[in-house]
Protein backbone atom coordinates (compact mmCIF):
# COMPACT_ATOMS: atom_id res chain seq x y z
CA UNK A 1 0.00 0.00 0.00
CA UNK A 2 2.47 2.37 1.01
CA UNK A 3 4.53 1.70 -2.56
CA UNK A 4 1.22 2.58 -4.12
CA UNK A 5 0.55 5.70 -2.23
CA UNK A 6 4.48 6.55 -3.06
CA UNK A 7 4.17 6.29 -7.06
CA UNK A 8 0.44 6.87 -7.35
CA UNK A 9 1.55 10.36 -8.37
CA UNK A 10 3.31 8.86 -11.29
CA UNK A 11 0.72 6.65 -12.37
CA UNK A 12 -2.19 7.44 -14.82
CA UNK A 13 -5.57 5.98 -13.94
CA UNK A 14 -5.65 2.10 -14.86
CA UNK A 15 -6.48 -1.02 -13.06
CA UNK A 16 -8.75 -0.53 -9.83
CA UNK A 17 -8.39 3.33 -10.46
CA UNK A 18 -9.62 3.18 -14.79
CA UNK A 19 -12.61 0.77 -13.39
CA UNK A 20 -13.69 3.21 -10.11
CA UNK A 21 -13.56 6.09 -12.56
CA UNK A 22 -15.59 4.07 -15.27
CA UNK A 23 -18.24 3.84 -12.23
CA UNK A 24 -18.49 7.45 -11.68
CA UNK A 25 -18.82 8.71 -14.65
CA UNK A 26 -21.80 6.11 -15.48
CA UNK A 27 -23.26 6.76 -12.14
CA UNK A 28 -23.45 10.68 -13.07
CA UNK A 29 -26.98 10.07 -14.52
CA UNK A 30 -28.56 8.14 -11.92
CA UNK A 31 -27.00 10.00 -8.38
CA UNK A 32 -27.26 13.20 -6.91
CA UNK A 33 -24.78 15.63 -7.70
CA UNK A 34 -22.79 15.75 -4.32
CA UNK A 35 -23.05 12.21 -3.78
CA UNK A 36 -20.86 12.27 -7.31
CA UNK A 37 -18.49 15.31 -6.20
CA UNK A 38 -17.94 12.86 -3.27
CA UNK A 39 -17.18 10.01 -4.83
CA UNK A 40 -14.43 11.76 -7.18
CA UNK A 41 -12.76 13.12 -3.84
CA UNK A 42 -12.76 9.71 -3.05
CA UNK A 43 -11.20 8.23 -6.33
CA UNK A 44 -7.78 10.11 -5.45
CA UNK A 45 -7.38 8.42 -2.28
CA UNK A 46 -8.43 4.93 -4.23
CA UNK A 47 -6.16 5.26 -6.85
CA UNK A 48 -3.31 6.65 -4.50
CA UNK A 49 -3.63 2.90 -2.83
CA UNK A 50 -4.49 0.97 -5.34
CA UNK A 51 -2.43 1.84 -8.35
CA UNK A 52 -0.75 -0.78 -9.25
CA UNK A 53 -3.38 -3.26 -8.75
CA UNK A 54 -5.36 -5.11 -11.48
CA UNK A 55 -9.08 -5.05 -10.52
CA UNK A 56 -8.84 -9.36 -10.04
CA UNK A 57 -5.72 -8.65 -8.28
CA UNK A 58 -7.59 -7.11 -4.98
CA UNK A 59 -8.58 -9.38 -2.25
CA UNK A 60 -10.85 -8.38 0.89
CA UNK A 61 -7.91 -7.81 2.94
CA UNK A 62 -6.72 -5.43 0.66
CA UNK A 63 -9.90 -3.57 1.24
CA UNK A 64 -10.27 -4.23 4.94
CA UNK A 65 -6.51 -2.59 5.09
CA UNK A 66 -7.75 0.18 3.29
CA UNK A 67 -10.63 1.39 5.39
CA UNK A 68 -8.31 0.82 8.61
CA UNK A 69 -5.52 2.50 7.64
CA UNK A 70 -7.81 6.19 6.93
CA UNK A 71 -9.92 5.19 10.17
CA UNK A 72 -9.13 8.60 11.32
CA UNK A 73 -11.64 9.84 8.59
CA UNK A 74 -14.42 7.38 8.87
CA UNK A 75 -17.16 9.32 7.17
CA UNK A 76 -15.01 9.96 3.53
CA UNK A 77 -13.32 6.25 3.92
CA UNK A 78 -16.92 5.05 4.04
CA UNK A 79 -17.67 6.98 1.28
CA UNK A 80 -14.57 5.50 -0.29
CA UNK A 81 -16.09 1.97 0.80
CA UNK A 82 -19.67 2.45 -0.99
CA UNK A 83 -17.97 3.08 -4.26
CA UNK A 84 -15.68 0.13 -3.90
CA UNK A 85 -18.48 -1.98 -3.41
CA UNK A 86 -20.61 -0.13 -6.49
CA UNK A 87 -17.08 -0.32 -8.46
CA UNK A 88 -16.46 -4.22 -8.01
CA UNK A 89 -20.02 -4.98 -8.66
CA UNK A 90 -19.47 -3.31 -12.23
CA UNK A 91 -16.53 -5.69 -12.27
CA UNK A 92 -17.93 -8.63 -11.48
CA UNK A 93 -21.03 -7.99 -14.18
CA UNK A 94 -18.29 -7.33 -16.81
CA UNK A 95 -16.17 -10.58 -15.94
CA UNK A 96 -12.82 -8.56 -14.65
CA UNK A 97 -13.29 -10.86 -10.91
CA UNK A 98 -15.11 -13.47 -9.68
CA UNK A 99 -16.44 -11.73 -6.46
CA UNK A 100 -16.29 -8.44 -4.67
CA UNK A 101 -13.89 -8.23 -2.31
CA UNK A 102 -15.22 -4.85 -0.81
CA UNK A 103 -18.50 -6.81 0.33
CA UNK A 104 -17.29 -8.45 3.58
CA UNK A 105 -15.46 -5.37 4.92
CA UNK A 106 -17.72 -3.47 7.51
CA UNK A 107 -17.68 0.74 7.94
CA UNK A 108 -16.81 2.74 10.55
CA UNK A 109 -19.12 3.73 13.03
CA UNK A 110 -19.92 7.44 12.08
CA UNK A 111 -20.65 10.12 14.95
CA UNK A 112 -23.17 12.48 14.40
CA UNK A 113 -23.26 16.60 15.00
CA UNK A 114 -23.86 16.77 18.83
CA UNK A 115 -24.07 20.22 19.01
CA UNK A 116 -24.91 23.51 17.17
CA UNK A 117 -23.00 26.04 16.34
CA UNK A 118 -23.30 28.96 18.78
CA UNK A 119 -24.70 32.73 18.03
CA UNK A 120 -20.55 33.92 18.57
CA UNK A 121 -19.38 31.35 16.33
CA UNK A 122 -21.84 32.25 13.68
CA UNK A 123 -21.01 35.95 13.67
CA UNK A 124 -17.35 35.50 14.08
CA UNK A 125 -17.28 33.22 10.66
CA UNK A 126 -19.88 35.19 9.02
CA UNK A 127 -17.88 38.97 9.96
CA UNK A 128 -14.33 37.28 8.15
CA UNK A 129 -13.78 39.37 5.14
CA UNK A 130 -15.44 37.52 2.41
CA UNK A 131 -18.86 38.85 1.12
CA UNK A 132 -19.89 35.97 -0.35
CA UNK A 133 -19.21 33.51 2.57
CA UNK A 134 -21.65 35.93 4.58
CA UNK A 135 -24.58 35.78 2.11
CA UNK A 136 -24.16 31.83 1.85
CA UNK A 137 -24.28 31.94 5.47
CA UNK A 138 -27.37 33.79 6.07
CA UNK A 139 -29.59 32.43 3.48
CA UNK A 140 -28.75 29.09 5.21
CA UNK A 141 -29.76 30.45 8.44
CA UNK A 142 -32.52 32.43 7.06
CA UNK A 143 -34.18 28.88 5.04
CA UNK A 144 -32.84 26.31 7.38
CA UNK A 145 -31.41 24.99 4.69
CA UNK A 146 -28.20 22.44 3.63
CA UNK A 147 -25.18 24.57 2.35
CA UNK A 148 -25.38 22.51 -1.07
CA UNK A 149 -29.20 23.23 -1.89
CA UNK A 150 -28.02 26.73 -0.58
CA UNK A 151 -25.53 27.07 -3.18
CA UNK A 152 -27.79 25.39 -5.64
CA UNK A 153 -30.66 28.30 -5.95
CA UNK A 154 -30.92 29.60 -9.32
CA UNK A 155 -32.42 32.56 -9.92
CA UNK A 156 -35.88 31.08 -11.92
CA UNK A 157 -35.86 29.28 -8.16
CA UNK A 158 -36.98 32.93 -6.81
CA UNK A 159 -40.55 34.71 -6.51
CA UNK A 160 -42.34 36.99 -5.07
CA UNK A 161 -43.42 34.09 -2.98
CA UNK A 162 -40.43 32.58 -1.94
CA UNK A 163 -37.26 30.37 -2.87
CA UNK A 164 -37.90 26.80 -4.23
CA UNK A 165 -36.18 24.07 -3.20
CA UNK A 166 -35.43 20.47 -4.50
CA UNK A 167 -33.09 19.05 -1.65
CA UNK A 168 -30.01 17.10 -2.61
CA UNK A 169 -30.16 14.69 -0.57
CA UNK A 170 -33.98 13.78 0.20
CA UNK A 171 -35.18 14.87 -2.62
CA UNK A 172 -37.91 16.36 -1.50
CA UNK A 173 -39.47 20.10 -3.06
CA UNK A 174 -40.36 22.72 -0.59
CA UNK A 175 -40.85 26.28 -0.68
CA UNK A 176 -39.33 28.80 1.45
CA UNK A 177 -41.66 31.42 2.10
CA UNK A 178 -40.06 35.15 1.18
CA UNK A 179 -39.57 37.45 4.05
CA UNK A 180 -37.51 40.69 4.98
CA UNK A 181 -34.45 38.86 6.04
CA UNK A 182 -34.48 36.35 2.99
CA UNK A 183 -34.99 39.43 0.72
CA UNK A 184 -32.18 41.05 1.66
CA UNK A 185 -29.72 38.38 1.36
CA UNK A 186 -30.91 37.86 -2.23
CA UNK A 187 -30.55 41.43 -3.07
CA UNK A 188 -26.71 41.14 -1.05
CA UNK A 189 -26.31 37.81 -3.33
CA UNK A 190 -27.29 39.63 -6.68
CA UNK A 191 -25.05 42.28 -5.56
CA UNK A 192 -21.88 40.45 -5.81
CA UNK A 193 -22.29 39.53 -9.42
CA UNK A 194 -20.50 42.38 -11.37
CA UNK A 195 -22.31 41.60 -14.98
CA UNK A 196 -25.82 43.32 -15.49
CA UNK A 197 -26.75 39.89 -17.23
CA UNK A 198 -29.03 38.22 -14.60
CA UNK A 199 -26.74 34.69 -13.84
CA UNK A 200 -28.64 31.33 -13.90
CA UNK A 201 -27.26 30.75 -10.03
CA UNK A 202 -27.88 33.36 -7.72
Amino acid sequence: MEYGRVTAKKTPLQGVGKLVQDTINDAEVRLKPNTITQYRLCLSKINNVFCNFEVHQVKTKHIAQFVHHFSDTPNMTNRALSLLKISFDRAVLYGMCEHNPARPVKRHSEHKRTRLMTDEEFEAISSYKNPALKVIMELCYYTAQRIDDVLSIKTSDISEVGIEFEQMKTGKRLIVKMNPSILAAIKSAKALHPSKVTPIYL
